[in-house]
């Protein structure tokens, strides 16, 4: 029973560890990458969800939220935000009219902290529609802050690829945490949804 205990113990303070590894390690690239990064053009793609608060909480929501949904939402989730996010780029890059994008951006990061809150509780059709909506904000910004001269296709990878990175990041975080994730889904979500509240006031 000792060595069950004790298991068990170490067991968790391994998931606060990485949890707090991750955490730290977010911490650093977003302060030591405030704007938009030079060289190639699948690293400054890379970088651009990592250069704003705004995009790293969104992303990580979205695969923390995959994450407390379970089921089809586990891989749902990040495919549709990824999705609408390449489509919202090619609008930006286009320069298609699309209003209010940072309250919109802003307004996701309050939402989808929410949405962390809810987890299971959260409707199935609701939920993707509100992430699909988000990621249309998210992309159009991407697609309008595409740095000159960078090929418009290898910048789209780079953040394709660090989207998913942080929606996996937000993802094993939650489901390392096991049988406290609820409790720390919703603490998570909260100081996430209060952070959208302020960009938003700040947006509007």
């Amino acid at each position: 029973m000792k060595s069950r205990f004790s298991f068990a113990k170490s067991s968790l303070e391994g998931r606060h560890v990485v949890l707090g590894l991750s955490l730290w390690w977010l911490a650093q690239v977003a302060e030591a990458h405030p704007g938009h990064l030079g060289g190639s053009d699948v690293v400054s793609g890379f970088m651009h969800p990592l250069s704003g608060l705004d995009h790293l909480l969104a992303m990580l929501a979205v695969g923390a939220y995959a994450a407390l949904r379970g089921g089809n939402a586990r891989w749902l989730a990040p495919l549709i935000f990824l999705g609408v996010l390449l489509v919202g780029s090619v609008a930006g890059h286009l320069q298609w009219a699309l209003p209010l994008v940072e309250a919109g951006i802003a307004a996701s990061v309050l939402v989808l902290g929410l949405m962390m809150i809810i987890g299971r509780q959260m409707p199935t059709v609701p939920g993707y529609a509100l992430i699909a909506g988000f990621a249309l904000f998210h992309g159009f910004a991407h697609g309008m802050e595409l740095p000159g001269g960078s090929a418009f296709e290898l910048y789209c990878a780079g953040f394709a690829v660090s989207c998913l990175m942080l929606q996996a990041i937000g993802f094993g975080v939650v489901r390392l945490l096991g049988a406290q994730r609820a409790i720390w889904a919703r603490g998570s979500g909260a100081l996430v949804a209060a952070a959208g509240l302020i960009m938003l006031v700040r947006a509007v």
